[in-house]
């Protein structure tokens, strides 16, 4: 074997892409940056960020119910989705409809089972815990509330790359989305 010519083509390791090729592996990363300038309007108020941060862990729980991490792809315009009609109709706090909604949820992937999977169990622990910390927001000073809410997303955001690196529940691309999404928002909140 000719060692010139397996030295001469081999790639260095340790070289990355550069331009398109690099933003065409980083599509989630361009989307999220995009829709957190264009997505999340600027005047959202505070209240309207906790609803949205309530709905990131019932993202999470409906796709670990279904078993099926790209249908998070469906499940994340479809829950805003619902979540923009309910809010427009006014007829019932959203708030309620995402604690029922949530409830139903867990109320499905226990018919189907999924009790005894921990990475179930982990979903809906993290959607008390989202939720919770979403009510918390929705009781206090709308000051302090921006803070808190600000929290809530930067977490959202740590658990998108926990999911991510462990390649669990959702899409490892929809997680990298939701992950700068969510640090985007969170430091919006901040600096504004």
């Amino acid at each position: 074997m000719d060692t010139t010519t397996a030295v001469s083509t081999a790639r260095p390791a340790s070289r990355r892409s550069a331009g398109p090729a690099f933003l065409a592996q980083r599509w989630p990363t361009v989307a999220a940056l995009a829709f957190a300038l264009i997505g999340t309007p600027a005047e959202a108020s505070v209240e309207i960020l906790t609803e949205m941060m309530m709905l990131l862990p019932f993202l999470y729980l409906v796709t670990a119910v279904l078993d099926r991490p790209r249908a998070v792809w469906a499940v994340f315009p479809a829950s805003y989705t619902a979540w923009f009609v309910v809010r427009a109709l006014d007829v019932v706090p959203s708030t309620v409809l995402i604690g029922a909604a949530a409830a139903v949820v867990v109320v499905v992937g226990a018919v189907r089972g999924r009790l005894r999977d921990r990475r179930f169990l982990v979903q809906a622990a993290g959607m008390i815990a989202f939720g919770a910390l979403g009510l918390v927001a929705l009781a206090v000073d709308p000051d302090v509330a921006r803070y808190i809410v600000a929290a809530g997303w930067f977490l959202h955001g740590v658990w998108d790359l926990v999911h991510h690196r462990l390649r669990v529940t959702v899409d490892r691309s929809f997680a990298e989305f939701c992950a700068v999404l969510d640090i985007a928002v969170a430091v919006a909140l901040v600096l504004v």
